[in-house]
């Protein structure tokens, strides 16, 4: 996965060549009374008025590279690429109007375990629109991540995956699911299962638009009603007898 910003703004006190024209880029449009905004203020209007603009031009989302000519980008790589443009504000501020003191240090939170809400498309929208299938195969609009990065400032969340500024951590979730598999289908593939027991997820080893495979949502207590077999999946697919007796 490609980093477009590579500065480690955690390390390093300048970021290189190559990192400052794309930062000179994004930010160009910034003017001196906007640096005078408070810091909520100020990254919100970075957010949304320059980087998001910026990464929807050059970048695309996707952990299979098949970009069409643009940077491919996971939610880490994302967020870093932000974090360095907030750090990379605050060096603008601070050259502008050396007497402002305040600086909002951002934070690199993460979501483990979750199934994201269809309300909320990847902010390079793509045909496939996620990862999890209906039972008839058709796309929901959601995503299955083990691992999900963002950023936080201050009392803001701010998740460039999904284009959103949110105020509630948990905004994208639709539900969380056990982080270990409950077992294997007959052809090997892992099972998981929400933590509030209702929705199990078959994991299909093809790719799926930018991801590189794709969960099954299917029902806990329809796979309990017919032992497993769902005449919709593939005999490999069906449920072993003891992935049915943990549903």
């Amino acid at each position: 996965m490609s980093y477009p910003i590579t500065w480690n703004t955690y390390r390093d006190p300048d970021p290189g060549v190559e990192d400052v024209k794309i930062l000179n880029d994004i930010t160009s449009g910034i003017t001196d009374a906007m640096l005078l905004y408070n810091d909520l203020s100020l990254a919100e209007i970075v957010f949304d008025e320059f980087f998001m603009p910026y990464a929807r031009r050059n970048w695309i989302y996707g952990t299979v590279v098949k970009n069409g000519g643009k940077i491919p980008v996971d939610c880490e790589a994302l967020t870093r690429a932000f974090i360095g443009t907030w750090f990379w504000v605050d060096k603008l501020r601070k050259r502008r109007y050396p007497q402002i003191r305040t600086f909002i240090r951002p934070k690199e939170p993460q979501l483990q375990n979750i199934i994201t809400s269809s309300k909320y498309k990847l902010f390079a929208p793509n045909p496939t629109y996620g990862n999890v299938h209906h039972p008839a195969g058709n796309l929901t609009g959601k995503c299955f991540f083990s691992n999900h990065t963002f950023c936080q400032i201050g009392a803001y969340y701010f998740d460039p995956t999904f284009s959103g500024l949110f105020i509630n951590k948990e905004e994208i979730v639709d539900r969380h699911f056990e982080g270990s598999s409950i077992g294997n289908t007959l052809n090997g593939s892992p099972v998981f299962i929400s933590t509030d027991r209702e929705f199990i997820y078959i994991r299909r080893k093809v790719e799926c638009g930018p991801f590189g495979s794709s969960y099954v949502e299917i029902k806990s207590q329809e796979a309990l009603a017919c032992d497993g077999k769902m005449p919709y999946l593939k005999k490999e697919e069906q449920l072993t007898p003891d992935i049915v007796a943990k549903l």
